[in-house]
C-alpha cells in the first residue's frame, strides 16, 4: 500500500506496492488533504507526498520509532480505509520503505516544491497537521523534528507561526 517517492535522481516517482490506493475515493482523500479541485497531483502522488514527508519527520531524530510508524499507518488507514486483513500489510510495506530511507536534502526540497506548487493552501495546512502528528506521536518533539517542520513550512510559504502555535499547544497539553 505504501508508494515509493524516492528515485536516484531525486525526482518524485510513484511506485505502487499494493493496489490499495487504486480504489481510493476522492472524498476520502479530501477528508485528509482538503479540496483537490486545484491540485495537479493524482491520488497516488498525493499519498506518496504524505508518506515521503512523514518519513523525513519521523527520521529527523535519527530513527522512526513505533509510535511514529503507527501514526503514519493511522493516517493512511484514515485515508484509504483498507479491510482489516490488509492493514498489517500496510505496516509491513511502510517498514520496507522506511528500511531504505536515507535523508537527502534534494529529495526533501523536491517534495516540498511539489507540495507548494501542486496542493491548495487548505491541503498544505492539513499536510502540516499530519506531519506535526507524526513528529509528536511519541510524546516528544525532538529539536530536529521541529527543524524539519519549520523547514517544510518555510518551503510551502506558510506562516511560521503555525509551527510555534502547534508547539505551544503540544506543550500546554503536558502541563
Amino acid at each position: 500500500a505504501v508508494l515509493g517517492v524516492v528515485t536516484l535522481d531525486g525526482s518524485l516517482r510513484v511506485v505502487e506496492r499494493l493496489p490499495l490506493f487504486v480504489d481510493l475515493e476522492q472524498d476520502q482523500l479530501d477528508e485528509i488533504v482538503g479540496e483537490q479541485a486545484s491540485s495537479s497531483l493524482s491520488r497516488k502522488e498525493m499519498l506518496s507526498l504524505i508518506v515521503g514527508l512523514s518519513l523525513f519527520v519521523a527520521f529527523a531524530d535519527g530513527a522512526m520509532d513505533e509510535a511514529e510508524e503507527a501514526q503514519i499507518v493511522r493516517v493512511l488507514v484514515d485515508i484509504e480505509d483498507p479491510p482489516l486483513e490488509q492493514r498489517a500489510q500496510l505496516t509491513a510495506d511502510l517498514r520496507r520503505l522506511a528500511s531504505t530511507f536515507r535523508y537527502q536534502k534534494a529529495i526533501l526540497d523536491r517534495l516540498c516544491a511539489t507540495a507548494r506548487t501542486s496542493m491548495p493552501r487548505d491541503a498544505q495546512h492539513t499536510l502540516m497537521t499530519i506531519l506535526f502528528s507524526v513528529a509528536t506521536a511519541d510524546g516528544v518533539l525532538h529539536a530536529n523534528e521541529e527543524k524539519i517542520l519549520r523547514y517544510v513550512i518555510g518551503q510551502l510559504g506558510l506562516p511560521v507561526e503555525i509551527v510555534q502555535s502547534r508547539i505551544d499547544e503540544f506543550f500546554s497539553l503536558d502541563s
